[in-house]
């Protein structure tokens, strides 16, 4: 299990696709998705979160201004990162 492995600070990230989905559930993408492992889908954020991470959202629209990019069309798409809580009682232990 990823919290089990993973030391107190330690960072993950992960895409997120539209409404909140990550990429893996959206179905514009299903045609690769088969060869991606892993991936806890549309509940990412609430698993890492009841594991002891602290989850932040990350919408693509506003990493791409601050890196002063443009983003064409609709952005529904994103990013969430998450930081391994530094104690045994964050991970509910």
């Amino acid at each position: 299990m990823v919290g089990e492995l993973s030391a107190p600070g330690s960072r993950l990230s992960t895409e997120r696709g539209r409404s909140g989905r990550t990429v893996v559930d959206d179905p514009s993408v299903a045609h690769i998705t088969p060869l991606w492992k892993g991936g806890r889908g549309a509940g990412t954020a609430d698993w890492l979160a009841e594991h002891g991470w602290r989850t932040e959202i990350h919408p693509l629209g506003e990493v791409a201004a601050r890196y002063g990019r443009a983003v064409v069309g609709p952005a529904h798409t994103g990013f969430l990162t998450a930081v391994r809580e530094g104690t045994a009682a964050a991970s509910g232990r």
